[in-house]
């Protein structure tokens, strides 16, 4: 994963090379659904924390949807 995202994902394009990745995809471009799926990931990033292990945001946002479809 880190390597298809290298230049696309992360911060601005800068991925952060990681063990393991969770992904959250929507079906749904709507404002509020992002909001709510935040909420979500950041339920699974809380118990990440609670479990001891490091956790950090990235994003897909604007990446070609060749490699959104090759990944997801």
């Amino acid at each position: 994963v880190y390597n298809k995202l290298k230049g696309y994902g992360g911060y601005s394009g800068f991925m952060i090379r990681s063990p393991h990745y969770i992904g959250i995809k929507t079906g749904s471009k709507n404002y509020k659904t992002g909001i709510i799926t935040g909420y979500a990931g950041q339920s699974v990033i809380k118990k990440a924390f609670e479990l001891g292990l490091g956790t950090c945001w990235v994003t897909l946002k604007g990446i070609p949807k060749e490699l959104e479809d090759e990944i997801t």
